[in-house]
C-alpha cells in the first residue's frame, strides 16, 4: 500500500511540474469572426489539446493547421499556421473575337488580370445540336496580356462554336466566353 500511495505521489508531482506551453495559431490572412489577430492558447505539456474555431477567408477553404495540431499540449511552444485552398474562379477572358482561314480560325482574346492566373483552355465544338465538345487545349499565357490560338483542321462550310475558359494556378476555371465561326 505505501508503495502504491508512493507511486501515486510522483505522478502528482510530474503533473505539477509539467511545463506551460503556449501555443499560437495565425490565420495567415483569414480571421475568426472578423478578428485577425493571433489565437493563444496555454496549457500544461502532455494536457488534452482542442485547436481553437476553423478561421475563415474570402476565396479560400480552411484545409489544415501547419503544423499538424497534435491531441495533447506539446512539449514547447509552437506557432501553427493556416494553410488555405484557393476556391475562387479568376476573371473570364475578354475580347474574344474568330477569324477565318481555309480549314482553321484563329482566335484572339486578352486574358484576366488575375494574379494567379495560369493558363486559357480552348474547347470547341460543332453548332449542331446536340453539340459535341471535339477537343481543348491549354494555352499557356500571361496576367493580362493578349492571348491566341489557333484551332487547325476543321471542316470547311462547318459552323463550330469555340470557348475560352481562364484558369488560376490552383485549377479554378472561370466562366467560358464563346464565339461562333464557319472556317471557309
Amino acid at each position: 500500500l505505501a508503495s502504491c500511495s508512493s507511486e501515486l505521489t510522483d505522478l502528482q508531482n510530474l503533473k505539477e511540474k509539467a511545463k506551460t506551453v503556449t501555443l499560437t495559431f495565425k490565420a495567415d490572412g483569414g480571421n475568426w469572426s472578423g478578428s485577425t489577430n493571433d489565437m493563444t492558447l496555454t496549457g500544461k505539456e502532455g494536457a488534452e489539446l482542442t485547436a481553437p474555431a476553423t478561421p475563415a477567408k474570402t476565396g479560400y477553404a480552411f484545409s489544415a493547421w501547419n503544423p499538424a495540431v497534435p491531441a495533447t499540449f506539446p512539449a514547447a511552444d509552437t506557432t501553427y499556421t493556416a494553410i488555405w485552398n484557393d476556391v475562387t474562379s479568376p476573371a473570364t477572358v475578354t475580347s474574344l473575337t474568330a477569324t477565318t482561314g481555309s480549314a482553321q480560325v484563329t482566335l484572339h482574346w486578352t486574358n484576366p488580370a488575375d494574379s494567379d492566373f495560369s493558363k486559357a483552355m480552348v474547347e470547341y465544338a460543332t453548332t449542331a445540336v446536340p453539340s459535341t465538345v471535339l477537343c481543348t487545349y491549354e494555352v499557356a499565357g500571361t496576367a493580362g496580356a493578349a492571348g491566341t490560338y489557333t484551332v487547325t483542321g476543321l471542316t470547311n462550310g462547318t459552323s463550330y462554336t469555340f470557348t475560352v475558359y481562364a484558369q488560376d494556378d490552383a485549377g479554378n476555371r472561370s466562366g467560358g466566353v464563346s464565339v461562333k465561326a464557319t472556317a471557309k
